[in-house]
């Protein structure tokens, strides 16, 4: 079904799912987009989706910013950027060309294969090399360009040896630096833009304010805690994707 924002049931619809995902952006860092994502993708094409939640993000990633900036490893999110940008375009074409009930249940497999792995304790001591970095960013470069999630490269960066407060803010440093290149790189290539301005800031600031809570809620929080409520998070998103 084609999304229509001047529908109010449509509306409705969006506004919960970016209340419900702003919240746990807010205290995680990630998993906001793909709350709205995986909830809103029962009813409506991914395609009439992304791009909304992308633009809807940015409002978020700029207030989590400042916080994160001088916590986050440079090198890491650095070499992630680079070779996510050169397989992002790949995702925003398999975007348009595949269908999304496919994309969903393979996000969903393989976000579920990585949170099994983390389940299992698994852990690495050292920061990982180049090459892996690229891997990562290759692979998720791809699920990031069709689906906006985030997931792929949050897994391995929670398997690190990194505390939680460098953790999140890897994640965010990487997600709004990605996003801000996904916008106009998605012009670029000649897909649809955005017309709905009034209400996606609604949304925004609905995304927005719930992600201030949510931000709150994880100073208030262990470490531990931090690391099993992202994990549960998971969980439950790719058994979602996989069975819907």
């Amino acid at each position: 079904m084609s999304l229509d924002l001047s529908n109010l049931e449509h509306l409705s619809l969006f506004a919960a799912a970016c209340f419900l995902g702003g919240g746990l952006r807010g205290f995680s860092g990630f998993g906001g987009p793909t709350t709205i994502l995986l909830l809103l993708t029962h009813v409506f094409n991914p395609v009439y989706l992304v791009f909304k939640i992308v633009l809807i993000d940015v409002l978020v990633n700029v207030h989590l910013l400042p916080s994160t900036i001088k916590k986050a490893h440079w090198r890491t999110v650095a070499w992630l950027i680079a070779s996510t940008l050169v397989s992002m375009p790949l995702g925003m074409y398999l975007l348009h060309h595949i269908e999304p009930s496919w994309m969903r249940k393979s996000v969903g497999i393989i976000s579920a294969l990585c949170t099994l792995l983390l389940i299992s304790g698994y852990r690495y001591k050292n920061s990982l090399s180049v090459i892996k970095l690229t891997a990562i960013g290759l692979f998720s470069g791809v699920i990031f360009g069709a689906t906006y999630l985030v997931l792929t490269v949050v897994v391995f960066l929670l398997a690190g040896p990194d505390k939680a407060d460098t953790t999140r803010a890897n994640i965010i440093l990487w997600s709004f630096i990605m996003t801000i290149i996904y916008i106009p790189l998605y012009l670029y290539l000649g897909f649809e833009g955005e017309t709905e301005w009034l209400s996606l800031l609604f949304l925004g600031g609905v995304y927005a304010g719930s992600a201030f809570v949510g931000a709150r809620l994880f100073k208030r929080v262990a470490e531990q805690r931090y690391r099993q409520v992202a994990l549960y998070f998971l969980v439950l998103l790719s058994v979602v994707a996989i069975i819907s």
